[in-house]
């Protein structure tokens, strides 16, 4: 390693496997805690893991998301799910092992707002 670095310092590098091994059981315990805390209006849901100790389960309010219409009419399909109503169920962990926290939102989905607040601005430069 030595060699590589040519004697620089560096940080061991963190285990991959235990990092899902973490990220498994972190998934595990957030459906624990969103399966416990939240009644659900719909069967269906998103659940997104996407670090050890951060969970989301994403509902949107229309139901299932019609995929077909992805090859139908792409544009459409885009439009329909960028700008649908959700509900995020976030749980967390604030301090590292310490215990799960719930948070509930109602909203349209990050990416559609970001893609929202981008068509405006590029709107209002074009205007």
């Amino acid at each position: 390693m030595d060699d590589f670095y040519h004697g620089e310092d560096v940080k061991k590098h963190v285990s991959p496997t235990k990092r899902l091994i973490n990220q498994k059981n972190s998934a595990w315990e957030g459906k624990g805690k969103i399966s416990s805390d939240v009644r659900r209006k719909s069967e269906y849901a998103l659940h997104y893991t996407t670090e050890p100790g951060k969970s989301y389960v994403i509902e949107p309010k229309d139901g299932v998301i019609d995929y077909d219409l992805a090859y139908k009419n792409p544009t459409a399909f885009y439009q329909k799910v960028m700008s649908q109503e959700v509900t995020e169920h976030k749980v967390y962990s604030p301090r590292k092992g310490g215990p799960l926290k719930l948070e509930s939102t109602i909203g349209k989905r990050r990416i559609g707002e970001v893609l929202t607040t981008v068509m405006d601005k590029m709107y209002k430069l074009m205007k």
